[in-house]
């Protein structure tokens, strides 16, 4: 999975009510011709119409409360909401949490083919096996940006992760919240990231991946439990 010289972003955005700051977000994007993969936390409005039409990836958000992570209120959430995207006929691999402890009911998500579960904590390992025995990855990124973020006031270490990913061939997973480029130290370090990848991109020595493309290639793998398979940037 790892090639040197030739390095993976992955840009994972989610989505508050506020569509509107995620539309002017997706006006970015195109500048960039950048898929990401968006967290929405309802999957039946116009604009993920939008997100499906300009080839983008969905990614299904749990609510962030104390309910998110109980197993008798998961279930039959999950059970409604796959309900509804397949009925109008969508592909979801991505389930994005904003509570780590909704990950602990893996086992619910292989009757709806979900494939990865991106969690919002930070870590060194960007993909790892979150159970083989259900073929569930989790995914978690290696760069947050947000408001209180290190990454907003550290433009070197954005530029730093950049070219470590092209160099090891390894994977840089950005996430942030689209209502969060409102605020001015986040917008700029995010205009920092994409000045960087956009080089990479047009030297082709950086692709532009979803999580959903990452989990297609994924999905025959079988390895141990907690093994990374794509080393961090």
């Amino acid at each position: 999975m790892s090639h040197p010289g030739t390095g993976r972003f992955v840009l994972s955005v989610d989505i508050s009510s506020n569509e509107k700051a995620a539309a002017q977000f997706l006006k970015r994007l195109q500048r960039y011709k950048i898929r990401a993969t968006w967290g929405c936390p309802d999957l039946s409005s116009e604009f993920v119409q939008e997100l499906t039409d300009q080839g983008q990836d969905l990614a299904l958000l749990v609510p962030q409360d104390d309910e998110s992570s109980q197993r008798s209120w998961l279930a039959p959430w999950l059970e409604e909401q796959v309900e509804l995207v397949r009925h109008r006929g969508l592909q979801l691999t991505t389930l994005a949490l904003t509570n780590p402890a909704s990950a602990n009911h893996l086992d619910l998500l292989v009757r709806h083919r979900i494939r990865v579960v991106r969690v919002p904590k930070s870590s060194g390992r960007s993909l790892h096996a979150g159970s083989v025995r259900y073929g569930i990855w989790v995914a978690q990124p290696n760069m947050v940006l947000g408001e209180g973020s290190s990454w907003t006031t550290n433009r070197w270490s954005v530029h730093r992760s950049v070219r470590r990913s092209v160099a090891n061939g390894s994977v840089l997973h950005v996430w942030l919240q689209a209502d969060d480029l409102g605020n001015t130290p986040v917008s700029r370090i995010f205009n920092q990231v994409m000045d960087g990848v956009e080089k990479q991109l047009q030297s082709g020595r950086l692709s532009s991946d979803t999580l959903s493309d990452l989990a297609a290639e994924l999905a025959p793998s079988r390895r141990p439990a907690g093994q990374s398979i794509l080393r961090a940037a």
